[in-house]
């Protein structure tokens, strides 16, 4: 059951990680999808969280998508980041649903 959503409109700049403002508070086995789209289509991004230690467990989109369901490990608090490893800044639209 999702129970809240949070969009995401963001311009990267270029070799540079951002993280969401407010931490979403999860649950061990609770499942957040990340949905965004992302331009250039060719754009090498990393998507995921970091974890109160500083710690960022991310997978990477492909040709301008993402959409994956992550179970989380551990009980706490997690902030939605994007990490943009190109030399030119990137758009990055969507939700994290959890």
């Amino acid at each position: 059951m999702t129970r809240a959503t949070s969009r995401i409109e963001w311009e990267i700049p270029s070799k540079t990680v951002i993280k969401a403002d407010t931490a979403y508070s999860l649950e061990a086995d609770e499942v957040v999808t990340i949905n965004c789209t992302y331009s250039p289509r060719t754009a090498d991004l990393d998507f995921g969280f970091i974890t109160s230690d500083d710690t960022f467990h991310f997978t990477s989109g492909s040709n301008g998508s993402i959409k994956i369901n992550i179970q989380i490990e551990r009980t706490g608090k997690y902030y939605f980041a994007v990490r943009n490893n190109e030399n030119e800044t990137v758009e990055v639209l969507g939700y994290v649903y959890y």
